[in-house]
Parts: C-alpha cells; sequence; structure tokens
C-alpha cells in the first residue's frame, strides 16, 4: 500500500476548449531543508504498457531546500519521481498549482544500489493546504478505506470468493464516498472496486469483461484501469492459445499478420477497436517474453504497428518503445556505445578490435566473488589468444589491479552502466562478436560456464572456415 505524506487538495479543475483538452500549466513549489543541492527528475510513463518514462522536469533544490518548476499537461496524469529509494509520485490536474511536501530524506547504501531484487518504496508526495475535494485527497482517502475493508475481509473475499460481501463493501465505499463531478476520480473508484470483482472470476465472467473493456472507453491515464487491464489481458495469446479456437490465436500469432489479429480481437472477440490495440500490444509483448510463438513473426508485428498511419500517434509510440525495448542487447544487436579510459586515463575503444571476440565484464575486484571470476579469466585468456578480454572496473578499484596479474585490460567508465547494460551487481558480462555484434548477451561469467560455451563457438567458426576453403 502506498505510504502517504499530506496528501494535497484543491479544486477540481479542468480546460476545455470546443470540446477538446487544452494544454495547461501546473505549477509545483515548495521546500524541503533535507534535499539542499540536490536535483530530481519528474517524468510521466508514455503508457502502462511499455511503461517508457517521459521526463517533464526537474526538481533543483536550493542552497536552504527551496523548489519551483513547471510543467504542461493536456490531462489529468499521474507525475513520478525516483530518488533514495522512493517511487513517489501525485496526481496532477491541468491549471492546478501543487506545494509538494517531500518523505524524509535518505540515503541507499551501495549494496542497496546494487542489489537487483531491491524495490522503491512507494509513496504519495504530499501537498500543503489540502482540501476535501481535491483529487490527490479524494484518492488518499479512497484507498484507505478499500485497503481496510480488504484488510478485514481478505480470507473472505480472495479464498472464500464471496460476492454478497463485495457487493456490501461496493454499498459502504459508495455511501461513504458518493458520486463527484469529477470523473477521473469516478473512474479510478470504477476500476480499483474493480479489482475485488476480478478475484471472484480471474477474468472469466464475460459480463464483467464487456462492462469494463468492451462498453467502456480505454482510459490508461487511470492506475487502476490499467492494473485490472493488465490482469485481464495479461499473457492473453498464451492462454488464448490453449481456448477451443487456440490454434487460430496460435497461427495468427506466428503468421505475423498484424491486420487477421485485429480483426480477430475485433469480430470474434468483439472489442472495439482502441481497446484492441493496447491487447494486441501487452499480447504482444507477453507473447514474445513466453518462448511460445515465433518471436520474429512478433517483432515483425510490432515493427508494422509502428508504422500503421490509422493507429493514433500514442499507440504507434507504444510500438516503437516496445520493440527497442525488446531488442535492446539482443543477440545480434550493435552493443550500446560505452565511453571507457584504461588505468592510465587513455581512450580504449570497442571498435578497435577488429577480428576478435571482446568479452566485456564489468566488474568489482574489491569484491572476493569477482576477484575469483578474475582470477578464472586468466586460464581463459591463456587458452583463446583471439578473445579481448575488457573489465570495467569502478575506479576506486584500481589500487587492487596492479598486484593481481589479472588478464585483460582494465578500464574505467563515467557511463551509467547500469542504464547501458543493465548492471546492477557484479559481475556481468557480455561476448561481442567479430562483427561487432552481440553474440551471448548476457554471457555467461568466468566461472559459470563461458569457456564451454566459448569454445563451442570457437570450434564451429573453425568448421566453417575449413568449409569456406575446403
Amino acid at each position: 500500500m502506498l505510504k502517504v505524506f499530506f496528501i494535497a487538495l484543491i479544486p477540481f479543475f479542468l480546460l476545455i476548449h470546443a470540446g477538446k483538452l487544452v494544454a495547461a500549466t501546473i505549477s509545483i513549489s515548495g521546500k524541503a531543508p533535507e534535499y539542499r543541492g540536490n536535483t530530481i527528475e519528474l517524468y510521466v510513463l508514455h503508457d502502462f504498457i511499455s511503461g517508457e518514462k517521459i521526463p517533464v522536469a526537474q526538481i533543483r533544490f536550493s542552497a536552504d531546500g527551496s523548489f519551483s518548476t513547471q510543467i504542461t499537461i493536456t490531462e489529468t496524469n499521474v507525475i513520478y519521481s525516483e530518488f533514495d529509494g522512493y517511487l513517489a509520485q501525485f496526481f496532477a490536474e491541468p491549471g492546478q498549482n501543487y506545494k509538494l511536501i517531500f518523505p524524509p530524506k535518505r540515503v541507499l547504501t551501495e549494496t542497496e544500489k546494487r542489489n537487483p531484487f531491491f524495490k522503491p518504496d512507494p509513496v504519495f508526495l504530499g501537498v500543503e493546504s489540502p482540501d476535501p475535494n481535491e483529487l490527490n485527497h479524494q484518492i488518499e482517502a479512497f484507498e484507505n478505506a478499500c485497503g481496510n475493508l480488504e484488510s478485514k475481509y481478505f480470507e473472505r473475499i480472495f479464498l472464500n470468493k464471496s460476492q454478497a460481501l463485495i457487493d456490501t463493501i461496493k454499498n459502504k465505499l459508495a455511501v461513504q464516498f458518493p458520486r463527484t463531478t469529477n470523473p477521473y476520480f469516478e473512474t479510478y473508484k470504477t476500476f480499483r472496486l474493480s479489482t475485488l470483482e476480478y478475484a471472484l472470476h480471474q477474468g472469466k465472467n464475460q459480463a464483467f469483461v464487456k462492462s469494463r473493456f468492451i462498453e467502456t472507453k480505454p482510459q490508461p491515464n487511470v492506475p487502476t484501469y490499467c492494473t485490472v487491464f493488465k490482469q485481464q489481458f495479461g499473457n492473453y495469446f498464451r492462454y488464448s492459445a490453449t481456448n477451443p479456437d487456440g490454434d487460430q490465436v496460435r497461427e495468427l500469432v506466428n503468421s505475423g499478420n498484424l491486420a487477421e489479429l485485429m480483426n480477430f480481437l475485433r469480430t470474434n472477440k468483439h472489442f472495439p477497436e482502441a481497446t484492441a490495440r493496447l491487447i494486441t500490444l501487452l499480447g504482444l509483448k507477453d507473447a514474445y517474453y513466453s518462448n511460445q510463438f515465433d518471436k520474429k513473426s512478433i517483432l515483425r508485428m510490432l515493427h508494422e504497428a509502428s508504422q500503421q498511419t490509422n493507429w493514433p500517434t500514442a499507440d504507434r509510440e507504444t510500438a516503437q518503445y516496445l520493440y527497442a525495448q525488446i531488442t535492446y542487447l539482443a543477440q545480434g544487436s550493435t552493443p550500446p556505445a560505452i565511453h571507457l579510459k584504461n588505468l592510465q586515463g587513455k581512450p580504449v575503444s570497442l571498435e578497435s578490435f577488429q577480428d576478435k571476440w571482446v568479452y566485456l565484464h564489468f566488474t568489482d575486484p574489491n569484491n572476493p566473488i569477482s576477484r575469483q571470476h578474475l582470477d578464472f579469466l586468466k586460464k581463459i585468456a591463456a587458452n583463446y589468444p583471439q578473445l579481448v578480454i575488457v573489465n570495467v572496473i569502478p575506479s576506486t578499484a584500481a589500487a587492487q589491479v596492479s598486484k593481481a596479474g589479472w588478464a585483460g585490460i582494465f578500464t574505467t567508465t563515467t557511463d551509467d552502466i547500469e542504464k547501458l547494460y543493465k548492471v546492477r551487481t557484479f559481475p556481468v558480462s557480455y561476448l561481442i562478436g567479430k562483427n561487432g555484434k552481440l553474440q551471448f548477451s548476457p554471457a555467461p561469467n568466468p566461472l559459470d560456464g563461458f569457456e564451454r560455451q566459448f569454445s563451442q563457438l570457437v570450434n564451429t567458426e573453425r568448421i566453417r572456415q575449413m568449409r569456406e576453403n575446403k
């Protein structure tokens, strides 16, 4: 459950012009002395399927902790920020002013930063001058009420699946939170309660699907809608492939025929066009990672979707983001450019190692496990002169290298390796082929079978050359 810090309250306001939403500016200000001198990024999600983060502003805290910035939005949306182990958010409406209150300042340890299983703590940012009719306050109060009732009746809701109890909860909440004039909040409430209904039938109730996703316009900027949508349609094509018309679904996905797949959802399943597009995009993403469908066909459909002139720009961009995310660091792709310097400060370019395999090894000699991998790499380097080993280490570990006699080139970088190569813990390795493309992504680490796999690769290469040279 989200922690809440003095949630904001300002009257609901939405700009309308000729029946269309109009861009309007929101002002953000406040004072947080603990954060003096810090800078944090604010972003929105482009969409709930790709989760692509779109930066919208920066908050720079002055010497006394005060800050001020502005964002232009066209509709009510969630503004996010990640800092100090927090995933902070608040709901922003066009034309409003928000005086934010930040949670207590904390500093993550290096272990926490490098822990691949560490997840930021979700919190609502607070806002001064509360007003009970403001959206953030309404959502806070509604979430607290829902959470209390869920905790009280958890077993009867989720284990006994009592429809009568869910109806009772809905009636209690309807009395406590009567209908408002804020359409965003009303949609939020509807789909928040839909998570309870989903628990009863796990998406197998056609009346539920009809009322929520066939007769209702998509609301992708409302988090509760997104949650229920992903519950209902997560792994949609994989599960559909087990239904009576499963062979048809499997054939449509594996054929890479986007038009026929969309037509199936509209005609056979009766989903409106906009909902069918979202189901297709989420379904293709999940199908790719399920390893039960032809990956090339899925990528072909995502690329085709990104070029559909009759699709809204937002959906085309979602397809582009999904394609880029799936192919990023994939085998056969070009590795991200990284700026390296050896321990003498001279540039090291990966492109300079032509006709060589490059083992790009992100490691930390200060770590005992990493040192074991580096020790084993000496043997591998001696057996395979056609392999160039490029070790990327923290600058603080340089002193460990000179006396150890480890193999390869040791480099440092100022690039964000967590972002570029998804390095959250050490060691992490990649093998770049002679053609400059990623061959193993990620590659096994030295003690985890890299030599065996690389030996097979070398032997395959040798046989191919022998056949070419006869």
